[in-house]
């Protein structure tokens, strides 16, 4: 199979309940296929502090 270039997501503009949603999408994506990158921007958290940003990413992804 073919390397595939990883999986592109710019994610803006969502509360924090509609950017789950996409991270449960997400991890059936990479179930399906677990040799696929993801590249994941979530919109707004470059403004946070660091703590705060971790917090918030381990919240919508909690296998981080």
């Amino acid at each position: 199979m073919p390397d595939l270039p990883p999986l592109t997501l710019n994610i803006a503009g969502l509360s924090i309940d509609e950017i789950k949603e996409v991270a449960k999408k997400i991890r059936e994506i990479e179930q399906r296929n677990p040799e696929r990158d993801f590249l994941i921007w979530i919109s707004g958290t470059e403004s946070m502090e660091t703590k705060e940003a971790v917090e918030l990413l381990k919240e919508i992804f909690p296998r981080m």
